[in-house]
């Protein structure tokens, strides 16, 4: 964990001196999911530089941006100041009651994991939810490029170290899996985006809380 943090700590410091430019993929999902949750705020969980907390924040919404990396915080600080910071390791209990977001969203965010630990983080996310309330998630796809070439040691099936870190890959079958429990996915796709310089294919997720 230690060598993660410091990686992406080093990642979101050398990001704040050279901004990435907007990428507003939510905007597909403002009419049908967002608009029905600006009672609460929306949660941007593994918020990096902030992109999508700028995004939600001009377009009128309440957001609560959290990350477990100083730099990725001060990044979304100096991006969007109105953003409320939260800093916390999504791996242990998510520091919010019960029922607190109709919105919660996670771009690139829980594929970093073993497969226990991402369910894990998942029953977090739906605990956190309110009754009917929606994840927004992008991962890592298996058609994804970059990934897909890189040397790489598995862990486990579709799990790899990259460079000494962990990274995901999803396919549609561990998507179905992943939300298997206790959700509804309202739509999986595979999308292409750029991201760090460089295009990358991943999946784009709208699941909702169940009853």
């Amino acid at each position: 964990m230690r060598d993660a943090l410091d990686h992406w700590d080093r990642t979101f410091s050398e990001i704040g001196q050279n901004p990435e430019s907007e990428e507003p993929w939510l905007g597909r999902w403002i009419a049908d999911v967002l608009e029905a949750g600006r009672d609460a705020p929306v949660l941007d969980l593994g918020c990096g530089s902030g992109l999508d907390s700028q995004f939600l924040i001009k377009n009128g919404f309440d957001v609560i941006s959290a990350d477990f990396s100083k730099e990725a915080l001060e990044a979304t600080r100096r991006r969007v100041p109105e953003a409320r910071l939260v800093r916390f390791d999504m791996t242990h209990r998510l520091p919010f009651p019960d029922a607190s977001f109709r919105v919660v969203v996670a771009s690139l965010s829980l594929h970093y994991f073993p497969w226990q630990t991402t369910l894990e983080i998942l029953g977090e996310v739906r605990r956190t939810l309110k009754p009917g309330g929606y994840l927004l998630a992008r991962f890592n796809s298996t058609r994804d490029v970059y990934y897909s070439a890189a040397a790489k040691e598995e862990v486990e099936k579709n799990f790899y170290l990259v460079g000494g870190l962990p990274k995901r890959l999803f396919d549609r079958r561990s998507v179905e899996a992943l939300f298997a429990g206790g959700w509804e996915i309202d739509s999986a796709e595979e999308r292409a985006t750029r991201r760090y310089g460089g295009e990358k294919t991943v999946w784009e997720v709208a699941a909702r809380k169940t009853d």
